[in-house]
């Protein structure tokens, strides 16, 4: 099983990061193949003209790793998305990469 963990937290320590290892723990016991992908340094979606996302399911400005993380979730058995909480919403770097991957996917995943 392919199990793949989208994590928007920017920090190395901490309460997310705790859960984030417990997480990976529970699922590699449970046989689990696990990889983490951290959306921390990735771009935010900028709502661009283009439309690749939304007819060829891909971002025009896909080469920081966006393009990549994609593919992996579209590969994945399960997926799970972790964020620290700020202001009742997650983080700002989970949001910008929830909004690219929405505008690339929205025919296809959901």
């Amino acid at each position: 099983m392919k199990f793949v963990i989208v994590s928007g937290n920017p920090k190395k320590d901490g309460l997310t990061k705790n859960m984030t290892d417990e997480i990976v723990r529970g699922a590699v016991d449970g046989g689990a193949e696990v990889e983490i992908i951290n959306v921390c340094q990735m771009k935010g979606c900028h709502s661009c003209k283009d439309g690749k996302c939304l007819t060829e399911h891909r971002c025009v400005f896909g080469n920081d790793g966006f393009s990549e993380a994609q593919e992996k979730i579209r590969n994945a058995d399960a997926v799970a998305f972790i964020s620290p909480v700020y202001w009742e919403e997650v983080s700002e770097v989970m949001k910008s990469f929830l909004d690219r991957l929405r505008r690339c996917e929205s025919s296809t995943f959901f």
